[in-house]
């Protein structure tokens, strides 16, 4: 069985948080493909052989913003892609970009972190044809969530005041990584291939301080005089 090790790399690379995490597998039936030109997209894709397999992978990734405002908002919306609204019309242009691109294992960005939002997405976007586009059917995906809209507890934009308050105007300022609320701007890896979660490795803990040759700023050293180190508690932004 052929097992995508190389999953594990394509997070790391772009530095994704990714404990505790969940990975499922969705059974899809097949759909008849349409031959199409592609289209410009902000999608890129690349080929990759994959140990143990004589053919070629084509990975891909695709920066969505497919974030909402307020946490919940995109699972509802998923829920009921027959609407007619900016919303799923985002959502099913972009699926058409990945069909028109058609990679085997895609990292997409900007997803808040909802595991039923990314299986919304794959069965009822990515495995119905957009426009003509052939569907792509993704059995196995991987969640895991981010440091963006996690409280740091520090006042890290020196405003005066420590914003633990999800939705409140600052609160993504004093976040580890800027979110409205936690799980914003996250990510999901879609794959076609099985993903060896166990090989995964996180470093959503992992602190600037501890980055070789980090140029971490002065103000994050003491907070205030108060000889607490913000330096010592301020993780990788995106982990």
């Amino acid at each position: 069985m052929r097992r995508l090790l190389l999953a594990t790399t394509l997070l790391l690379v772009t530095g994704a948080g990714v404990s505790p995490a969940h990975a499922t597998a969705a059974h899809a039936t097949a759909a008849p493909a349409t031959a199409a030109p592609a289209t410009a997209a902000q999608a890129t894709a690349a080929h990759a052989t994959a140990a143990g397999h004589h053919g070629d992978v084509r990975f891909a990734t695709y920066n969505l913003s497919l974030n909402r405002p307020a946490a919940g908002m995109l699972r509802e919306q998923l829920a009921a892609p027959d609407v007619d609204d900016v919303y799923r019309r985002q959502a099913k242009n972009v699926a058409e970009v990945i069909q028109r691109a058609h990679p085997d294992v895609l990292l997409v960005n900007e997803f808040d972190f909802d595991p039923e939002a990314a299986r919304l997405f794959a069965e009822n976007f990515l495995a119905v044809s957009q426009n003509g586009a052939p569907a792509q059917h993704y059995r196995y995906r991987y969640v895991a969530p981010s440091n963006t809209g996690i409280a740091s507890g520090f006042d890290l934009d020196n405003n005066g005041v420590v914003d633990t308050t999800p939705g409140d105007g600052s609160y993504g300022n004093d976040s580890f990584g800027f979110g409205a609320f936690p799980g914003q701007f996250g990510m999901v890896v879609y794959s076609k291939y099985p993903i060896d979660v166990r090989a995964v490795r996180t470093f959503q803990l992992f602190r600037w301080r501890d980055m070789p040759g980090n140029l971490h700023p002065v103000f994050l050293q003491d907070v205030a005089g108060t000889g607490q180190s913000r330096n010592g508690a301020h993780r990788m932004s995106g982990g």
